[in-house]
């Protein structure tokens, strides 16, 4: 039996445990604690078997390590993690990787003109240098994309988008089953390759806490799976757990207050475990407080797995609309889109609202069918002849009718696009009855805010610091790769999957080189 497939008996490694788990809060020494754990030997273990942690895990074994991969999960369809979820889509400012680097650094240079360029600028230029060798990396392994060559940037098959990727459409057996997409199948190509490979594939396998030794460097992992208590010593280990945002505690605290209220459409096991674990051992946190806005109709407050769950092209009604909030006002400027609305709706310690609008934008092409759509899969579009019954019928303050004659009177004056509460585009009057309502929720498919690293995929400890031994890639360290309420790193690499592709590979290669693994330059 290979090294990396042995399990014993023995508790062999000298130091402590660290971790988020009740059974390591006491870090107590190994050989005290884990007497009866069986353990596995890795030269490399992953934590995760999301998108980033597949990557990580099958570029450290191409390398020659010997991996240990795991994930709480059970084996099935939730391999590849929020991948199924997401757009599927890998960019560079919204153009293809395979394009020329420095076209590529002027598109975004254009893009970010006017913004703060918050995420760290040597990230974003790792990411541009290796970008392209990661998507021949993946098309080597035979992950086809929809474009033709050099122009690729959606998995293929792409996603259909006319229900904005609503959960009651993706869902296994559902009309658009996200296991037919490039998502899905990228993810299966990726484990296959894994298990070819000899890695150990640990599912339903819960990380619990991080073994360190008497100089800190990380050396392993103690785990928990259906047989009972196992640990994992490794010469290095990459966490690829993805982020917190159905980890309702951590999004209070990293999101602030009424973090815990925000649906979420990703998978299940985004519970923060590899931040927590990290955060034990003095890990850095950046970009809380953010969040990738996904409003959803308001029924997914009661059933967070409803329908219409991710039906985030309700936006196109938003920004033909005006917003309210339960008071009745507006706080932002409809027409910039979610992320602008959601952040500042958020800021202001709201998460629902209401879109009111009026018969003229309810007869626009684009508008009436995608209602007809939210009222199918379980949603509610309220009608009425009056603003006030509106008012009313949807449970917000009368004020909306004075909010309703102000913007009015603003759009006929011409001084809305530079009132106290703009709308520079899309400035629909709202006077034609019957008027409407749909009342909203800000949802999410992730928050921003996640540990910290370096180009080599390193997590840093608060003094920016190299944590020894432990890296991470994926939704985990958004933290370093997000900027803020627009202006972000993901926005420019594919709302993530670049990065995990990318980061995936730097941390395999940091890792492996870690364990005493030769690795061309």
């Amino acid at each position: 039996m290979s090294d990396q497939k042995r399990a014993t008996r023995r508790g062999l490694l000298r130091g402590a445990a660290v971790g988020a788990g009740a059974a390591a809060a006491a870090a107590l020494p190994l050989g005290a604690a884990a007497q009866d754990a069986r353990v596995v030997e890795a030269d490399v273990a992953v934590i995760g078997m999301g998108f980033a942690g597949l990557v990580a895990g099958l570029k450290a074994a191409q390398l020659g390590a010997s991996v240990a991969i795991m994930d709480k999960m059970p084996a099935g369809d939730w391999i590849g993690g929020s991948m199924m979820l997401s757009g599927q889509i890998i960019h560079v400012a919204m153009a293809s990787p395979m394009l020329d680097e420095d076209f590529l650094r002027d598109t975004i240079t254009e893009r970010t003109a006017g913004r703060p360029q918050e995420p760290y600028a040597e990230l974003m230029e790792t990411y541009l240098a290796n970008v392209k060798r990661g998507m021949q990396w993946l098309m080597d392994l035979g992950v086809e994309f929809e474009e033709e060559p050099g122009l690729e940037l959606r998995l293929k098959p792409a996603k259909p988008a006319d229900y904005g990727y609503a959960w009651g459409k993706l869902q296994p057996d559902g009309d658009y089953d996200y296991r037919d997409y490039g998502g899905y199948k990228t993810a299966k190509i990726l484990e296959t390759a894994l298990t070819d490979a000899g890695a150990n594939m640990l599912y339903e396998t819960k990380a619990m806490a991080l073994f360190i030794d008497e100089l800190g460097t990380v050396i392993g992992v103690s785990a928990v799976d259906p047989e009972g208590r196992l640990e994992v010593h490794a010469k290095a280990t990459i966490l690829c757990t993805g982020g917190y945002a159905r980890n309702k505690g951590m999004s209070a605290k990293y999101m602030g207050p009424h973090g815990e209220e925000i649906p979420v459409q990703s998978c299940p096991g985004n519970t923060g475990d590899g931040i927590a674990m990290a955060l034990k051992l003095g890990a850095a946190m950046r970009n809380n407080g953010y969040s990738y806005w996904w409003p959803c109709p308001a029924v997914v407050e009661e059933d967070p797995w409803h329908p219409t769950l991710g039906m985030r092209n309700i936006d196109d009604i938003a920004t033909q609309s005006i917003i309210v909030i339960p008071t009745g006002e507006r706080v932002c400027d409809e027409s910039e889109g979610r992320f602008t609305y959601g952040a500042e709706m958020f800021r202001r310690g709201y998460v629902k609202g209401l879109m009111v609008f009026d018969s003229t934008v309810q007869e626009m092409e684009a508008i009436g069918p995608l209602l007809e759509r939210v009222v199918e899969m379980g949603g509610t579009v309220y009608e009425a002849d009056s603003l006030e019954e509106l008012a009313e019928l949807a449970g917000v303050a009368p004020y909306l009718a004075t909010t309703v004659a102000e913007f009015n009177a603003a759009v006929d004056d011409g001084s809305i696009a530079t009132a106290r509460v703009p709308k520079k585009d899309k400035q629909n009057k709202i006077e034609t009855a019957p008027f409407y309502g749909l009342p909203f929720i800000n949802g999410t498919l992730f928050h921003y805010g996640g540990l910290q690293i370096n180009t080599n995929g390193q997590i840093l400890d608060v003094d920016e610091k190299p944590i020894p031994g432990l890296f991470g890639a994926g939704e985990l360290i958004g933290g370093s790769l997000s900027g803020g309420t627009v202006n972000r790193f993901g926005a420019y690499t594919g709302h993530l999957a670049g990065a995990c592709l990318t980061y995936g590979i730097l941390a395999a290669e940091s890792a492996a080189a870690l364990a005493g693994i030769e690795v061309a330059g």
